[in-house]
């Protein structure tokens, strides 16, 4: 509507040049129009500017509270995603205090196997008489068991360094869902009005 005003204004003033000299009263007569329609024209485009601005204040509030509920969104997400973290870390430490206890159970069995070899082995020794020999395979056995008993150490204390931490690792994993749980309540709390009332009734 503002172009089609602004084009017949120009077209009138166009046709009004093209008017013979003679003809000023109706000159006169066309500029008043002429000045009408420019009127016409500037309330138009200030009740455009007025419209659009009554716009984007009703719009403002609710931008408002989009942006509150994408902030309150991220900081859930970053805290779920700490939690994650968190309990990946926990599964690690888990899954490295496992191996150490199966790598203890497979030292256990690997030292037992070789025992009984090794004792086998004596028997057949012995029943032939060489004594020499027996003391080199006694010896041997000596020697498997201290480096057994020193693997089998130095895995345990691995694994008594490692458990405490994981536990309480845990268990500051679950304090952490709780506050996030805790957070979201006030927030729902806060966002419902009803609720807010009801709880402070309780």
């Amino acid at each position: 509507m503002h172009l089609e005003l602004q084009s017949n204004i120009m077209q009138e003033k166009l046709d009004a040049k093209d008017l013979p000299q003679d003809t000023g009263s109706t000159l006169l007569t066309s500029d008043s129009e002429h000045h009408d329609k420019e009127s016409e024209v500037k309330d138009v485009i200030q009740s455009q500017k007025q419209t659009k601005e009554t716009e984007q204040d009703r719009c403002h509030p609710q931008d408002s509270e989009k942006i509150k509920k994408m902030e309150s969104d991220q900081a859930s997400l970053n805290g779920e995603k700490t939690n994650v973290e968190n309990l990946y870390k926990i599964l690690e430490e888990k899954f490295q205090i496992m191996h150490n206890l199966c790598e203890q159970k497979d030292s256990t069995l690997q030292q037992k196997l070789v025992e009984e070899k090794l004792e086998q082995h004596v028997k057949e020794i012995k029943s032939g008489g060489r004594k020499e020999e027996i003391r080199n395979f006694k010896q041997r056995i000596q020697e498997i068991n201290e480096k057994h008993e020193r693997t089998q150490s130095g895995l345990k204390k691995q694994t008594q360094v490692k458990l405490p931490n994981a536990v309480e690792e845990e268990r500051n994993l679950y304090l952490e869902k709780l506050q996030l749980e805790e957070k979201k309540t006030h927030q729902l709390e806060y966002r419902d009005p009803h609720s807010r009332g009801l709880h402070s009734i309780l």
